[in-house]
């Protein structure tokens, strides 16, 4: 193994902190929208930015904003929710740390593909004494499908048989067994001295 391809949603929950950060955006923009958590559920499955707010005025109408204001409001949003993860609004999960830094030590190569932006993983990697953000590769989008992983893995410069998918979800695990990568599921933290020298036994 020489490279991780970590499913975003392996390393933490970082969902709210972006309807958190839209909300806080529109009061900024004295905008008359409040996102609930119901209607946010819809809205993160079209990824990050402003694809988001994007979906909402197609489907439900709402003010009327030209896309400078659009685009605008999606990169304050990031903005805020990348603070908000920061201040320590959403944490890295225990299991993902461990990993993390044991393959840090290991100098393996490192993307994070799925709804995350390069901001957020910042905040969320970068703070208190955690070294800088390990990846290498950041490739942002709603959801995880092989193609998307197959990017990373170019991007990454590996074969197929070089990578392991550190997978939040079945559905990515299942998306990278399409690709032809080996996955795991990320549950708990790994048993054993060392994650990645025992990684076929340690994690589930």
């Amino acid at each position: 193994m020489k490279a991780l391809i970590w499913d975003a949603e392996a390393l933490a929950d970082m969902v709210e902190t972006r309807r958190a950060g839209f909300n806080e955006s529109f009061r900024a923009f004295a905008i008359d929208l409040n996102w609930d958590a119901a209607l946010w559920r819809q809205l993160v499955l079209h990824g990050t930015g402003a694809a988001p707010l994007r979906a909402y005025l197609a489907r439900h109408g709402g003010p009327t904003l030209d896309e400078a204001t659009v685009a605008a409001l999606g990169a304050d949003a990031s903005a805020r929710s990348a603070a908000l993860i920061a201040a320590g609004a959403a944490a890295l999960h225990p299991a993902a740390a461990v990993l993390l830094d044991d393959a840090r030590r290991h100098r393996l190569r490192q993307a994070v593909v799925g709804p995350a932006t390069a901001a957020e993983l910042d905040a969320l990697l970068s703070s208190g004494s955690r070294a800088p953000t390990p990846f290498q590769i950041v490739v942002p989008a709603p959801r995880i499908d092989a193609g998307l992983i197959h990017r990373a893995r170019s991007q990454l410069g590996m074969d197929c048989a070089d990578c392991i998918l550190i997978a939040g979800t079945t559905s990515a695990a299942e998306a990278a067994r399409d690709a032809g990568i080996d996955a795991r599921l990320l549950s708990g933290p790994p048993r054993g001295a060392s994650a990645v020298a025992r990684f076929g036994a340690a994690w589930p």
